[in-house]
């Protein structure tokens, strides 16, 4: 194998290991996290769609349910990243 071949090999499969690990991250369903910047997310699930998992959550701002979204987990983990489970 080319060495340019290699390299390419091996930050493909590094970058499959750091998706992979991002999107395992355990989410905690139907309870409230709180970020800093004062919005309230809670996650009701996450199935898959085709290759995808996608989460379904609400979205809070000041004790207001502001509407319902989705999106890929991947996104979602980095998103509550900063924030906290309120129990």
């Amino acid at each position: 194998m080319r060495p340019n071949a290699t390299a390419f090999v091996l930050v493909t499969l590094a970058a499959a290991v750091y998706t992979a690990s991002v999107a395992a991250q355990a989410i905690t369903f139907n309870v409230p996290y709180t970020c800093p910047d004062g919005m309230t997310y809670v996650v009701e699930r996450c199935e898959m769609r085709g290759r995808v998992e996608v989460c379904y959550l609400e979205r809070w701002k000041n004790g207001q349910l502001l509407d319902h979204e989705n999106g890929p987990r991947v996104s979602l983990n980095k998103r509550l990243q900063s924030c906290s489970v309120s129990q």
